[in-house]
């Protein structure tokens, strides 16, 4: 037995840090994530996504061949060429006198090049739609059609040459020959005459010249007339010359006022205060607006022009003042206009009065400034900068309404010398229309489409076999995008690969078989992973050591694993104790028929261990099933209470091995991980890698020690090619093996411990033990 003589309640092993583990989740379990550095071979990759799918994919990869083969067989039908040629000449005969066709272009094979891409428009097309005789070869009529002429008309030429080849090209030669002709007398009617499309294109571009600039022109006279309609004349240099005079007027006004008191602040600071005031009141200022409003008035009663431009003023004003009062504000479009149209009146107003009266701007007798106080002088003064400001503003705008009519002017200036010389131009081009006779021109058709006999490209089997061996390779890339997109742990390779950073501890073969030399493959199975287990963490002097056995989900063969190495513990002669803290599934206490004894719920309670661990048909092996405690749930176990039980347990045995629920899914489990030496992961053919590295991750994230995985459930042939044949031969080891004597309480119907106990539960070997 191994005990330790003294140990501390409180000093249970601490957990590593994080830090300190390997790095499980870099376990390389995805296809399409290596966790090494370099890249997987792709060969390898395709291998390991399509190994034990390989029928399948066979299977699929025939279907979609034939059917690519017979799709792209089918997909296009057979072309046939029909082809006419269009001869271009440099030059043709002068007829009277020298014309643009008489003589060499200098750029003759950029003519026979656009001549070959005219041929090809859309204009030329749309006419050949219109023919009849290709619409009554059935030739598709619409967008249809016409989509279809496109794709079907093809033009070429060769260096220096005078010949342009059309070619029509359709599945039905009728068809080609029709739709080629077609085309070509549309081309003839457009383009082919003495003068043809050239002039009538230049006839058109002038002709549309000269609308848009008789367009422009009509807008540029209506702005002007409307901006001129503000101020009844369309030069506002003069009405600007007086706003700026009459700005010049009212500066030298301020000029003369600022003169004014300055000399009266000098006359009070001689004369002192008491002074000042003993003087009595100064000379009363004019008002220069009442004076200005009188002086128009006084003269409106002699001029009938003045009155009826004071009463336009007082109309806008009061159509000013109406709007005001109906909420409109400063920035409407009729206020602005309204205010518009008052400075253009006020500005014709003050014209018409300096006309008659011979003054700029009301002011004040110089006798006047010399006797007024300080006082008024300043109220004079603020006056006048009013009257400068809006002169400014005046001036400034009558300043940018006149540089906006100038510019107009200018432009409408210069679209009537482009309309004169558009009009010139096209009068010469009518003129010579009218006198040119018709005649034979530079370009003519050579030939016409003829009816082809044989197809000019016919790739039906080469489509066949391009359908082929891509549905081919198509079945086989589908088959592997499953396993791309649903990663999973189908061989022990999935585990054991250089990438793996957990090392494999062993691999269990699959026992659904009922074949014998499974059975005792699995048993020698799990006395490897006993002595790998040993290896890897050595016995300590007085020291129990503490594994906990876990997987990612639930039946994944943990509960058999847990009993099957229990088993193998003990048949080394180590003193064993199996731990059940799957709280759920309660898989060994069920086995064991332990329901009901006291068990890991009172020893979490620290209850004596000798009264919670009950013994087992095996020598050397003891069980702690869950225990009989009502109430209990994982919730309640501690990292203390489960910390001060492993020491405890340390203590009595040798080998603690602990029977948990799923990592990811149970509380009890997580706990247990972190506390014990190390872990074992199951995990059973067909698991998802994402899963698995999910719990390695979670194992690493709570300190817990990773000794290994364990691949169960493996195929004979997966399970063969991960050992060595060398290891072990199954007929020496079947005489050599004794088995274990233990009855069906422990061996159940597990058959992972049916194969390690040898031979199956004896009825009465139960008495015995």
């Amino acid at each position: 037995m191994c005990r330790r003589s003294s140990r501390s309640s409180g000093s249970s092993r601490e957990a590593p840090s994080v830090a300190e583990q390997p790095p499980y989740p870099e376990l390389d379990l995805i296809p399409d994530a290596p966790a090494s550095g370099a890249p997987e071979n792709p060969l390898l990759l395709a291998h390991r996504l399509l190994r034990g799918r390989y029928v399948a994919a066979a299977a699929l990869a025939a279907v979609l061949a034939v059917v690519g083969a017979v799709t792209g067989y089918s997909v296009m039908k057979p072309e046939y060429a029909s082809k006419a040629l269009i001869q271009v000449v440099p030059a043709t005969p002068k007829v009277l006198y020298p014309t643009e066709e008489s003589e060499i272009p200098p750029m003759f094979e950029s003519f026979v090049a656009a001549q070959a891409q005219f041929v090809t428009t859309r204009r030329v097309l749309e006419l050949a739609m219109q023919d009849e005789r290709l619409i009554g070869a059935g030739w598709p009529t619409g967008v249809k059609g016409l989509s279809a002429l496109e794709r079907s008309i093809e033009t070429s030429m060769g260096r220096r040459a005078q010949l342009i080849q059309v070619t029509s090209t359709t599945p039905d030669p009728t068809l080609a020959q029709e739709s080629l002709n077609a085309v070509l007398r549309a081309y003839k009617r457009l383009y082919i005459d003495e003068r043809g499309r050239s002039r009538m294109e230049r006839q058109r571009i002038l002709e549309e010249q000269q609308a848009t600039l008789q367009a422009e022109l009509r807008g540029l006279r209506d702005q002007i007339n409307t901006l001129a309609e503000e101020f009844g004349v369309d030069n506002l240099a003069r009405l600007h010359a007086r706003a700026v005079d009459e700005l010049a007027a009212l500066d030298a006004k301020i000029r003369e006022v600022d003169l004014a008191i300055a000399e009266a602040q000098a006359v009070q600071a001689r004369r002192g205060d008491a002074t000042a005031g003993a003087e009595g009141a100064p000379a009363a200022l004019p008002d220069p607006v009442r004076e200005r409003a009188a002086l128009e008035a006084s003269l409106a009663r002699a001029d009938e022009a003045l009155a009826d431009l004071l009463n336009q003023e007082r109309a806008i004003n009061n159509d000013l003042a109406t709007l005001a009062e109906s909420g409109y504000g400063p920035n409407h479009r009729d206020v602005v206009r309204l205010r518009d149209r008052a400075a253009a009146l006020r500005v014709r107003i003050d014209d018409r009065v300096d006309a008659l009266a011979g003054t700029v701007t009301p002011g004040a007798p110089a006798a006047a400034l010399a006797e007024a106080s300080v006082d008024d002088l300043q109220s004079l003064r603020a006056r006048y900068m009013r009257l400068r400001d809006e002169a400014q503003e005046q001036a400034e705008f009558l300043a940018t309404r006149r540089r906006v009519i100038s510019g107009l002017q200018e432009e409408a200036a210069t679209k009537e010398r482009l309309l004169t010389d558009a009009r010139t131009a096209l009068d010469r081009l009518n003129v010579e229309m009218r006198q040119q006779e018709e005649a034979t021109g530079r370009v003519s058709i050579a030939s016409w489409g003829d009816r082809p006999i044989a197809p000019a490209s016919d790739k039906r089997l080469v489509l066949a076999a391009a359908g082929f061996f891509g549905g081919a390779g198509g079945g086989v890339a589908l088959v592997a995008l499953m396993g791309l997109l649903n990663p999973r742990c189908r061989y022990v390779d999935d585990l054991e690969r250089p990438a793996a950073r957990v090392p494999l501890l062993g691999t269990l073969p699959n026992l659904d078989t009922g074949d014998p030399q499974q059975d005792e493959l699995a048993a020698i199975s799990v006395h490897q992973i006993r002595n790998v287990i040993e290896l890897q963490h050595g016995a300590d002097a007085g020291r129990g050591r503490a594994f906990t056995i876990t997987s990612a989900c639930a039946g994944e063969g943990k509960t058999s694993l847990t009993m099957a190495l229990g088993m193998s513990f003990a048949a080394a002669g180590e003193r064993t104790l199996i731990v059940d803290a799957d709280l759920v599934g309660r898989g060994v206490t069920k086995q064991l028929r332990f329901d009901g004894k006291p068990g890991l719920r009172e020893a979490l309670f620290d209850e004596p261990v000798a009264g919670c661990a009950h013994a087992t048909p095996v020598a050397n092996l003891a069980a702690m099933p869950t225990g009989a405690t009502e109430g209990f749930e994982p919730k309640n176990i501690s990292r203390e209470r489960a910390g001060r039980l492993l020491d405890r347990l340390r203590d009595e045995y040798a080998v603690i091995l602990i029977d948990t629920g799923p990592l990811m899914g149970s509380l009890e489990g997580n706990l247990l991980c972190a506390l014990s030496d190390a872990s074992v992961l199951v995990v059973t053919r067909g698991q998802s890698s994402r899963l698995v590295q999910a719990s390695l991750a979670r194992l690493a994230n709570i300190g817990g020690r990773c000794a290994g995985t364990v691949f169960n459930r493996a195929l004979a042939d997966d399970y063969m090619r991960s050992v060595s044949h060398t290891s072990f031969h199954v007929a020496s080891v079947g005489s050599s093996r004794q088995p274990i004597t233990v009855d069906d309480s422990i061996v159940g119907s597990r058959a992972l411990v049916q194969a390690v106990a040898g031979v199956h539960a004896d009825p009465g070997s139960a008495d015995a033990a």
